[in-house]
């Protein structure tokens, strides 16, 4: 999570989250989508394709076995 810093002369704030607008949402909803299939086709690929990559067959399950919303 973003967060904004508010400053005040002398006072220091803790940081505000970023609103949650509907187009942040929209734009975070979609992006979770594009990475959950981006996991799904990791997930998909052969041996010989991951070694294309530079990436092993556990490495590729580890990413693919994430949720959407996990870095």
């Amino acid at each position: 999570m973003r967060f904004e810093t508010i400053s005040a002369p002398g006072i220091r704030l803790r940081p505000l989250p970023r609103r949650l607008t509907p187009q942040r949402l929209i734009e975070r909803l979609l992006f979770w989508c594009d990475r959950a299939a981006q996991r799904r086709r990791l997930a998909q690929l052969d041996d010989r394709m991951l070694r294309d990559i530079g990436v092993g067959r556990a490495e590729a399950y580890r990413e693919s076995s994430k949720w959407f919303w996990q870095d």
